[in-house]
């Protein structure tokens, strides 16, 4: 007896397969290789979500020959969402991908991979939301309180609302120089990894006026490496704070955090800490509670 196959309509079909690639990079690129028709559906999702580290050389060069590759650079551009740059990538190959990538709205980028023109070529990415980066060392040669300096951060980091700031300054002062200086006017949630666990530190960064005044900041996460993580240490520190908005979290491995967040599988830092947040603030107490990045008062 015959067995027959499933039949689906083309339009059924197309969005069984989008879907499928949607949330798994992986499933996007093994639906690529079905067809020609497979491909052109699943091409949106292939370059949607993007991490590249200097040990996957590959992905670098792929991206790079579809950006050069008239019949996908606008693909490319038009879809590229969230870009990941970790490891000794950076000059030119960044370079191109961030000039002509310029709806990305999630961007985290290492030391190795900084490069002289990052800030110049970051002047197009009006969707930044996202960003992870080291402030020190784009900013270690420059005058805080020169004018140019202020207003070459008010676009694109005017508009960032989740800011993670790598590598601990060699001041704490610089931070919240930083911080003062270079209008994030959106921010809702800021997270250090690796930063002293302090009162001094957290004091110095949170009672200044500069970062008390930016009123939409609702989370402040401590980000320690998970085998030095102890819960016990964690809760005394957040009481310590003295502000509602701190919260200390385990993280494992930055890089695996950054795409569950950027996949939002639920179960990346940003998500973490914003659970742990609402762990710490029950809703019936009439505190500041966060809902969605937003800062809202319990009427």
């Amino acid at each position: 007896m015959a067995i027959h196959r499933p039949f689906l309509p083309p339009e059924l079909e197309r969005i069984v397969v989008e879907l499928a690639a949607w949330s798994d990079q992986d499933t996007a690129f093994a639906l690529s290789h079905v067809s020609s028709r497979v491909r052109d559906w699943v091409q949106p999702s292939l370059y949607r979500i993007y991490t590249i580290t200097a040990d996957s050389p590959a992905a670098l060069a792929r991206l790079r020959g579809a950006i050069h590759d008239p019949p996908s650079t606008t693909i490319v551009a038009t879809h590229l969402r969230a870009l990941l740059l970790f490891g000794n990538v950076g000059g030119e190959p960044a370079s191109d991908i961030l000039r002509a990538c310029t709806n990305i709205e999630a961007l985290s980028i290492s030391n190795d991979a900084l490069y002289d023109d990052f800030m110049s070529d970051m002047s197009d990415l009006q969707s930044l939301r996202k960003l992870s980066i080291d402030l020190e060392e784009i900013c270690k040669n420059v005058d805080l309180n020169f004018p140019y300096f202020q207003l070459s951060f008010q676009t694109p980091f005017s508009k960032l609302t989740h800011l993670e700031i790598l590598k601990t300054p060699d001041e704490n002062s610089r931070l919240v120089a930083y911080l003062a200086n270079s209008r994030f006017f959106s921010l809702t949630h800021l997270a250090l990894p690796g930063y002293p666990l302090s009162g001094k530190f957290t004091d110095e960064l949170l009672r200044h006026p500069s970062v008390e005044n930016m009123r939409s900041l609702t989370l402040v996460a401590f980000v320690v490496p998970a085998s030095a993580y102890e819960e016990e240490r964690a809760l005394a520190y957040e009481e310590s704070a003295k502000d509602s908005r701190v919260v200390v979290i385990p993280q494992e491995d930055r890089v695996k955090d950054w795409e569950d967040d950027a996949w939002g599988s639920g179960q990346g830092m940003w998500e973490r800490a914003r659970k742990r947040l609402e762990d710490r603030r029950p809703v019936d107490s009439g505190e500041t509670v966060v809902d969605s990045g937003e800062r809202t008062e319990k009427e």
